[in-house]
């Protein structure tokens, strides 16, 4: 029966299921063989199709990228920076996930995107190549939900770094300094609530900003 044939490793390609009456005597019903070479009495029935899809997976190269966001500077990937040997399937296109795989957007470049609204955390570049009647390719979905003949490319990282800054609190103080006598912030009078980054410390500047020095405390 055609129910107990499964398609799955047949690959790409489109293959035709046949009934057909005998009589004996019958020579080339064999697999391997091709029905144009039948020969007896015999007569086949109307085909049908049976179309087997395998999308193949694009691949990409470059990056990854890092970007400060939050700044209000636009943190865009440059055009060009990603290579994509495309795949094949009937329809296709790039999609931009959160680490979670939860879809932020399908834009019709990467190079088009500007990431400095999004906050804190690390995002990926896919391109996707797809059958018709796939489900779940929308914003907000995640891929791990995507319903139908799919297949997705190598991911490229896109890093957004958004520092949070820390708070002071204490002071101000004044010293008479050149007397002699030393002049110091004594120790915890000023308290520090962190931010957040890679890496911190102290700085201190002159009125107009400039850096007089980078002191452990």
């Amino acid at each position: 029966m055609p129910s107990v044939v499964d398609f799955d490793g047949a690959g790409n390609g489109t293959c035709q299921v046949w009934y057909i009456n005998y009589e004996d005597g019958l020579n080339g019903l064999t697999p391997g063989s091709n029905v144009a070479d039948l020969n007896g009495c015999f007569q086949l029935s109307n085909p049908i199709n049976v179309v087997r899809n395998q999308p193949e997976a694009a691949v990409l190269a470059g990056g990854p990228f890092e970007f400060c966001v939050g700044d209000g500077v636009a943190d865009m990937i440059p055009a060009g920076s990603i290579t994509l040997t495309p795949g094949s399937s009937t329809n296709s296109g790039w999609l931009i996930t959160e680490e979670d795989g939860t879809i932020a957007g399908l834009p019709p470049m990467p190079s088009v995107v500007d990431f400095d609204g999004a906050g804190n955390g690390t995002c990926q570049v896919w391109y996707i190549n797809y059958e018709d009647g796939l489900t779940g390719l929308t914003a907000g979905s995640n891929v791990a939900d995507l319903m139908g003949c799919f297949e997705l490319s190598n991911p490229i990282d896109v890093v957004r770094n958004q520092p949070e800054a820390a708070v002071l609190a204490g002071g101000p103080f004044e010293f008479c300094v050149g007397d002699g006598v030393a002049d110091m912030i004594p120790a915890g009078s000023i308290t520090l609530t962190p931010g957040s980054s890679t890496n911190s410390g102290w700085l201190i500047t002159e009125e107009d900003g400039t850096i007089a020095g980078l002191p452990p405390m």
